[in-house]
């Protein structure tokens, strides 16, 4: 956890998803080691065996935890903590290649300007944007001296990914709020043919038509609030799921978005209940009465 709040996960085992392992990832900190498919193949080793790599001078027992597949070089590898790694070759503190793994911004025709030519205000904005070309910048100027190459395919992939995610929302939002206004719509008409003699003998009291409106809009907007109250929370929730199982982080909560659903939850309440609520205030109190 970094001091404005940010969590960094390390791990070769969070930054390469995609890779499978077939037993356990090794423990950072113990004489462990992964060992790729094919390696294992040719040399007669499965989980659980030890062997003893060595390095000039410098040798190291590690125990088998687990078979790689990641249908790259890797599968003919031992991949093992970075401390032994180090040590093995006599480079404490030191490492050749560092991957990041970061949920990127989809690039578009601002993204893939030359920052050079943009505006101060142009720059700041796409400085902040979680661009991947912004955040390689960013990298090198944390880690002056380094080679800084985004991995396109997999950022690229990541972000059409998240485009057709997007997308697959806002026609699921789209139809969701269509069968809202449905539901609601029958709710109201059933509701309104329930209390038909309360609305009659309302009127027939001298409530005049905008009362009797305002009271069945009232009631409406009051479950509009809490049904987009308890719809917001569960959002959050189904977000976090689908974030923590899609991508490995579940994204933060935004109150600025808790007015919008309760607007949103609003406008489907009235829009649902418009014509049965329009049709309650101008029944006739006598023949309601009446039982007609």
């Amino acid at each position: 956890m970094s001091p404005d709040g940010s969590r960094f996960v390390t791990g070769i085992e969070k930054t390469n998803p995609w890779w499978q392992t077939d037993g356990r990832w090794f423990t950072e900190g113990s004489d462990e080691c992964v060992m790729g498919v094919k390696f294992a193949q040719r040399n007669g080793l499965h989980i659980g065996n030890v062997i003893r790599v060595a390095a000039g001078t410098r040798t190291a027992a590690l125990a088998v935890t687990g078979l790689l597949s990641s249908g790259g070089s890797e599968e003919d590898s031992i991949v093992a903590p970075l401390a032994i790694a180090q040590q093995l070759d006599g480079k404490m503190g030191q490492y050749r290649r560092l991957d990041v793994s970061v949920l990127t911004r989809p690039e578009d025709a601002f993204a893939r300007r030359d920052p050079a030519t943009m505006t101060p205000e142009e720059y700041d904005r796409w400085y902040c944007t979680p661009y991947i070309s912004s955040i390689a910048l960013q990298i090198g100027q944390a880690l002056p001296g380094t080679d800084v190459r985004p991995i396109r395919r997999v950022a690229e992939g990541e972000g059409q990914m998240l485009s057709h995610i997007s997308v697959l929302m806002w026609l699921v939002t789209f139809a969701a709020l269509f069968a809202s206004a449905l539901a609601v719509g029958a709710t109201s008409a059933a509701t309104v043919l329930e209390r038909q003699v309360e609305i009659g003998l309302m009127k027939a009291l001298g409530a005049g038509t905008r009362l009797v409106a305002a009271l069945l809009v009232a009631e409406q907007l009051l479950l509009g609030l809490v049904g987009g109250a308890l719809g917001y929370a569960a959002g959050i929730l189904l977000a976090r799921l689908l974030g923590e199982s899609v991508f490995g982080e579940a994204p933060d909560e935004s109150l600025l978005v808790l007015p919008v659903i309760l607007a949103l939850a609003v406008i489907v309440t009235l829009a649902g209940s418009l014509f049965p609520l329009r049709g309650a205030v101008r029944h006739d109190p006598a023949m309601v009465l009446r039982g007609e």
